[in-house]
């Protein structure tokens, strides 16, 4: 089975899952092998439109017009992007500054959880290493414990982070 082939069948199968990122990365992929495939391009706009955002339904529009221009009698592309057109105009300036307001409130909400998280990690690394300062003062064994110091502050560091990483890949899956 080819590249292409594997790309298509992960593209699909990342839209069924509804991981509309990864499908459009695999399209991508297809399309760089092969510019010409108007089904690609189709498809790929198809998956664009799944986003509820202005700027995103624009980069269907654009795959759309390339389906068109690869094969202008293709009635699916045509019927599409006229659809996804209509709904543009139908939505009204009110619409779509409505929708635009929505798109910075959803972004600056994803930026606002990062921003928490490493607040968090900081938090986390202080109280580690104030924990661990203070049992090494308290247990007396100041010689044998001075590891408990670096670790707690690494502990404090990497769990958070590894939380965040982990929620990042999950939103963008």
């Amino acid at each position: 089975m080819s590249d292409v082939n594997k790309n298509i069948i992960l593209a699909e199968e990342y839209s069924k899952k509804k991981k509309y990122k990864k499908s459009i990365e695999s399209w991508e992929k297809v399309l760089t092998t092969d510019p010409n495939f108007s089904t690609g391009w189709k498809t790929m706009g198809q998956v664009y439109e799944k986003f509820i955002q202005l700027e995103k339904w624009e980069k269907a529009l654009e795959c759309y017009e390339k389906a068109l221009q690869i094969n202008p009698q293709d009635a699916d592309a045509k019927r599409w992007k006229d659809q996804l057109q209509s709904k543009i105009q139908n939505l009204g300036p009110e619409g779509l500054k409505k929708l635009r307001k929505e798109e910075k409130k959803r972004r600056k909400e994803k930026r606002g959880t990062i921003e928490i998280v490493l607040i968090a990690s900081v938090i986390c690394s202080l109280i580690l290493g104030i924990t661990t300062t203070v049992l090494w003062f308290l247990t007396g064994l100041k010689s044998q414990m001075i590891w408990l110091i670096p670790t707690g502050f690494l502990i404090g560091l990497c769990v958070p982070m590894l939380i965040l990483i982990i929620g990042i890949i999950i939103r963008d899956i």
